[in-house]
């Protein structure tokens, strides 16, 4: 069993949740003594070092005792039927998805013996608002992690207030801009040294080199705008996308 040696609470915590971040902080994912522990099995399925899944781990515990106490609304809700105030970050979802596949570790040794009652995993439905109210809930579930560790979510784990999107998704839509410009880049550079020779071998054969010339510039021209628009989009809709 692989354990952070995670700060305690802030001592104006009551001994309750005290006791219940001790359960949470202590609690072993493996049922088995083999080498596939289950950081193991989640960096190697994740693509992470066992060090970030480690850390990914110490906050899924805090993320669980977060929905314990329930503090950004109210009290306690384990087992409660009313909806949970809390949501994970997508490397703490992560780490919930497998902790699913573990059903006895997940809903006896941790549902059942610590948090006393179900904590079922809702995905989402689509629904009109969803996003803006997740991110809602995001933003408050970050403010419920510093008041109740004394300390900010680690940025590595818990990025901005992105709760519906994978991080990896904005990292795509980021990366493909930068490719499209390094493309476009590409093209004017390369078509104007083409078309340069071809003005030089215009005086071996003139009227054919011109002719493709000319054409190539035309291209080179399009392409330019369309780069231009594109950036011109791309400004305007970064600052209103939530998806």
């Amino acid at each position: 069993m692989t354990i952070i040696d995670s700060p305690g609470l802030p001592i104006t915590h009551d001994p309750q949740t005290s006791t219940l971040w001790e359960k949470l902080r202590r609690f072993s994912f493996d049922r088995g003594t083999g080498p596939r522990t289950f950081a193991v099995r989640l960096a190697r399925e994740q693509g992470w070092s066992e060090s970030f899944a480690a850390l990914a781990i110490d906050e899924y515990r805090r993320f669980l005792l977060l929905f314990a106490l329930d503090r950004v609304t109210g009290p306690a809700v384990a087992g409660a039927t009313t909806a949970v105030r809390v949501v994970p970050s997508a490397v703490v979802d992560k780490v919930w998805h497998l902790h699913l596949l573990c059903t006895q570790s997940y809903w006896e040794d941790l549902c059942r013996d610590i948090l006393a009652g179900p904590l079922h995993h809702l995905p989402a439905d689509g629904s009109e608002g969803e996003g803006t109210a997740l991110g809602t809930v995001y933003e408050e579930t970050l403010a419920a992690y510093r008041r109740i560790f004394g300390r900010p979510a680690p940025a590595s784990v818990w990025p901005g207030a992105e709760p519906a999107e994978n991080p990896s998704r904005s990292a795509l839509r980021a990366g493909s801009g930068s490719a499209q410009g390094s493309a476009g880049v590409a093209v004017l550079v390369g078509g104007g040294l083409l078309v340069a020779l071809l003005l030089v071998l215009g005086h071996v054969v003139p009227p054919l080199s011109l002719v493709l010339a000319g054409i190539i510039a035309f291209f080179i021209v399009l392409a330019s705008g369309s780069q231009g628009a594109a950036r011109r989009r791309r400004r305007s809709g970064s600052g209103g996308e939530t998806a």
